[in-house]
């Protein structure tokens, strides 16, 4: 027999293997290779983001830098590389012996299938702890892992799947120490919102903090003991802060540095369109995706949720009636979730409403991000949840009121579609689609009607719920599985084209950045291990940016050690060698240029002036300032040249300098010069960056301090002499993150270890 609080009904020996057969079979056609996911976020982003993390681990290493985009990039601080993700690195280990970018793609799409799964098992364990009725826990959970939401953008944004698949496993484990005063299930909670976090997308961990907290709150409320409880959720939260403070110390650093520590209401607000609602019975219409379609045979269950709830509400019906006065009622669970999915409804519409404007200005974190359309992520998981207490409504309800329901509901599809015929269709405001297209995706909506309608009026009640699951699985999908499929394997994708490849023979030839004016996908550098001044990361250097923000293009090369050139155009503006041209996918031509004068990777600067970034910038832009014979570094670098004094220590031989890349995040400077100076290092900066210098035959190198220069570059102080000069990016915040981290695992491991002994002595 079952006890209370035991964290798992015995029906999930067959969900979980379930739910891997289901996403397998929608994603059957990827893993058998007919089909891969198409260009774009995932093949250009996400999968060298892959490439490099495993090469780094490959290496022994932790991969806390990235040479190849942005003239230096924190890869670990940057949170889509999500390097503390377990199941990212648990399957990058267990594939680090394929490194070739098919192999790359082919694995993040398993990754994708194992995240649907997930995300079906989480719904499926939250929706059973609330209605208490395993039909519905699987209408719930097929619904919310197969939604438009889920199956849409987020697999090729694959940080948003990994993100958003742990909310109700979240909510379960809540709801789970709320009903039962279990500490596990604080834990479980808590491991939730860990992976949650390390899984890289945080505007998802917003949507779902946020969630999260009230979810909180609103079990909080009626706890018999608020004290203990809300105690319980405290410690909760600074076990994830702690768990998760290897990720976070180093990208609230990097955030705080970044373009996305300013961003206005234009940027934040575009959003759904309100005609975009109408997805909710016709997916496919308006956009590529459809992410507020959670299936036509769901909205009746959410309806009649909704109405019971208001009519109602003390209680569900008899069969799954709460099993203690803890247990939510009928009306304040369809409450909550039908709460959720308004408010993320508005969110979702983005300034195309007053609410997320005022959400912008006075709620913490919603000024940080693009695209509030993403908020239908909470929407989708609503949604779904409300159609699981439907389901015993459903399948209790009389054959007369069946009746009723299937015919109302089937007449409100019949006007909905024929509504928006006449007002969208016909008038010709609908862009992109024919009417014979528009007729087939209509007639689709209304056969799934017909055949929702049909099903509630099956007689038995067995009959009824496995008939439901089928056309569940049945209509979602057929509109959502056919997304994101382009011809071909994963396993034969290449990342190199023409062109491309044309750069990496040309660096071999002449080491030096590449300037790609976006003339190939920007984070190709990862993929071919060429040093690039662009990526395709939301966040980088605000400093760095400036560079590109009415700067002129000619001393942005200069600054960057650009030595080759990837451009739209016939010619240059400076002396070049053409060494090719290329054709694109679209037609036009890519031309490949060397420059004729050489831009080192570093130069010492006899002189020093301290000035501040908009100082630093329009000296930076004019030509007529010397970059080689002044470094301009911040007031508060401090007096960073050394004195002449000690010109002694070394005799140099002829002047110079020189850079040898050791490893990603490791440089060593050569430096020759009878003067001394501020050696100025092509590579961003960023607090990690530290320094250690020695002479050419000595071996006890000593510490040198390094610091900002040129807005935005290295800069190390240098005595005279002759000099080995060895830089490490190696971020306090990392190390410290780290130490925390452990810690507080190891607390946690221990703490739940003592009570699993007690639990034990207890039987």
């Amino acid at each position: 027999m079952k006890r209370e609080g035991d964290p798992f009904p015995r029906s999930l020996r067959y969900v979980v293997p379930g739910f891997l057969l289901l996403s397998m079979m929608f994603y059957a056609p990827h893993l058998l290779g007919f089909v891969r996911f198409p260009d774009g976020d995932f093949t250009e982003h996400f999968v060298p983001f892959a490439l490099h993390l495993v090469r780094e681990l490959r290496a022994k290493r932790l991969p806390v830098w990235n040479p190849y985009t942005f003239s230096g990039h924190p890869f670990l601080a940057d949170v889509q590389a999500a390097v503390f993700y377990p199941p990212q690195a648990i399957l990058a280990l267990l594939t680090s012996a394929w490194q070739g970018v098919g192999a790359r793609a082919y694995t993040l799409q398993i990754e994708a299938v194992i995240h649907l799964a997930l995300a079906g098992v989480g719904a499926y364990l939250l929706t059973r702890a609330l209605v208490r009725s395993t039909p519905a826990a699987w209408v719930s959970s097929i619904v919310f892992a197969f939604s438009g939401f889920l199956t849409g953008y987020p697999p090729l944004q694959l940080a948003i799947l990994r993100t958003a698949v742990w909310l109700p496993w979240v909510l379960w484990g809540i709801y789970r120490a709320y009903i039962s005063s279990a500490r596990w299930g604080w834990g479980a909670a808590g491991v939730a919102l860990s992976l949650a976090f390390l899984a890289g997308h945080p505007q998802t961990f917003l949507f779902l903090a946020y969630i999260t907290a009230a979810w909180i709150g609103f079990l909080g409320w009626r706890a018999e003991s608020r004290t203990r409880y809300f105690l319980a959720a405290i410690g909760m939260g600074m076990g994830v802060l702690g768990i998760t403070a290897a990720q976070w110390l180093p990208s609230l650093e990097y955030t705080r540095l970044s373009v996305r520590a300013h961003l206005s209401l234009s940027d934040t607000g575009s959003g759904l369109p309100l005609i975009d609602t109408w997805q909710l019975i016709l997916p496919d219409v308006l956009t590529l995706y459809s992410p507020l379609y959670v299936g036509i045979a769901t909205l009746p269950l959410v309806a009649l949720a909704l109405w019971e709830g208001i009519r109602k509400g003390a209680s569900l019906q008899d069969d799954v009636r709460p099993a203690s006065s803890h247990e939510l009622s009928l009306r304040a669970g369809v409450g909550f979730f039908a709460a959720v999915g308004g408010v993320y409804l508005l969110i979702a519409y983005g300034s195309h409403t007053p609410f997320f404007p005022l959400l912008f200005r006075w709620a913490p974190g919603w000024g940080l991000f693009r695209g509030p359309e993403r908020a239908a992520y909470g929407v989708a998981l609503a949604l779904s949840v409300l159609a699981g207490y439907g389901v015993p409504l459903f399948v209790r309800a009389r054959e007369e009121t069946r009746r009723r329901w299937a015919a109302a509901f089937l007449a409100l599809i019949i006007v909905g579609v024929g509504g928006f015929t006449l007002g969208w269709v016909l008038p010709g405001r609908v862009k992109d689609i024919t009417r014979g297209t528009y007729a087939m995706l209509a007639a689709r909506t209304l056969i799934l009607a017909a055949m929702t309608a049909f099903v509630w009026q099956v007689r038995t009640r067995r009959s009824r719920v496995r008939l439901l699951l089928l056309l569940l699985i049945f209509d979602l999908f057929l509109v959502n599985a056919p997304r994101n499929r382009v011809p071909g394997s994963a396993w034969s994708l290449s990342l190199t084209p023409p062109a491309v490849k044309a750069v990496r023979r040309a660096v071999a030839k002449v080491p030096g950045r590449v300037y790609n004016e976006y003339q190939v996908y920007p984070d190709y550098g990862m993929v071919v291990r060429v040093e690039d001044t662009w990526g395709s990361s939301p966040l980088h250097l605000a400093r760095y940016a400036r560079l590109f923000d009415a700067f002129p293009l000619a001393r942005a090369w200069e600054l960057l050690a650009v030595e080759h050139v990837l451009t739209w155009r016939k010619e240059l503006f400076l002396p070049a060698h053409m060494l090719g041209t290329f054709a694109r996918g679209d037609g036009k031509r890519v031309y490949l240029f060397r420059l004729k004068d050489r831009h080192p990777r570093a130069w010492l600067c006899p002189k020093v002036r301290h000035v501040n970034d908009d100082e630093a910038w329009h000296l930076l832009a004019d030509f007529a300032f010397d970059i080689r014979e002044t470094a301009l570094i911040p007031p508060e670098a401090g007096d960073a040249v050394p004195s002449a004094g000690e010109d002694s220590l070394r005799q140099p031989g002829d002047a110079g300098v020189w850079v040898v890349p050791m490893a990603p995040g490791h440089l060593t400077v050569h430096v020759r010069s009878a003067a001394g100076g501020m050696v100025v290092v092509s590579e961003n900066w960023m607090p990690g960056w530290q320094g250690t210098i020695r002479g050419e035959t000595d071996e006890n190198p000593r510490p040198v301090k390094v610091v900002r220069a040129d807005l935005t570059l290295l800069g190390v102080p240098v005595p005279p002499g002759a000099w080995i000069i060895d830089l490490h990016y190696r971020p306090d915040s990392v190390r410290y993150g780290l130490v925390i981290s452990l810690g507080t695992l190891g607390i946690t491991l221990a703490t739940g270890f003592v009570l699993l002994v007690r639990r034990g002595k207890e039987k």
